[in-house]
């Protein structure tokens, strides 16, 4: 689900990839409203396990995909 606009009103460190999961909604930086900055002292690092999952799931996307003929499909 993504976002043409969004609105952050306070940011929560203590839950693991919130920061990261609030930001990725917003489609353009321009479309982001802060009513409180960032942090800079604090990291939000996406984390090593939903780096794998991506990459576990984008090879399994491209295993399907390979394995589908599209020989007798209409040229478009």
């Amino acid at each position: 689900m993504s976002a043409e606009k969004l609105m952050v009103g306070s940011w929560s460190y203590t839950f693991k990839n919130w920061v990261y999961v609030v930001l990725s909604r917003v489609t353009k930086l321009s479309g982001l409203y802060l009513t409180k900055p960032l942090d800079p002292t604090k990291e939000f690092p996406v984390d090593r396990d939903l780096v794998e999952f991506e990459r576990a799931m984008t090879d399994l996307q491209n295993n399907v995909l390979n394995q589908i003929d599209l020989s007798d499909a209409p040229n478009e």
